[in-house]
């Protein structure tokens, strides 16, 4: 579950890096379009799109790193459900808020 903690929060930060040189494109092309130098407009916009092809493939990677982030948190809680079935009682309440704690202090 680490790992994957550690791969989404990669990702974010790559994309809130691309998303910082994104609007500093739009910036530039949209003074290069007030002073008519429409070869430097042309360029910037074709960087813009190539940047925005890229955010959105770190989008779809992101999203299928965090579903598979979320199926694990599924399955796990799955499994605590079912462990806590085993016991009666307060054991069984007493497991299940011991691995629900755990859990929060890896999140």
């Amino acid at each position: 579950m680490d790992e994957r903690y550690q791969v989404n929060e990669r990702l974010s930060s790559e994309m809130v890096e691309r998303m910082n040189f994104v609007r500093e494109c739009v910036v530039r092309a949209e003074d290069t379009l007030v002073i008519r130098n429409f070869s430097d407009a042309r360029r910037l916009y074709g960087r813009l799109t190539i940047l925005n092809r890229e955010l959105i493939g770190q989008k779809t990677v992101r999203m299928a790193a965090r579903k598979e982030l979320l199926d694990g948190l599924k399955l796990l809680n799955v499994s605590i459900d079912q462990f806590a079935r085993l016991r009666v009682g307060e054991p069984s309440h007493s497991l299940i808020q011991e691995c629900r704690k755990a859990m929060l202090t890896i999140i």
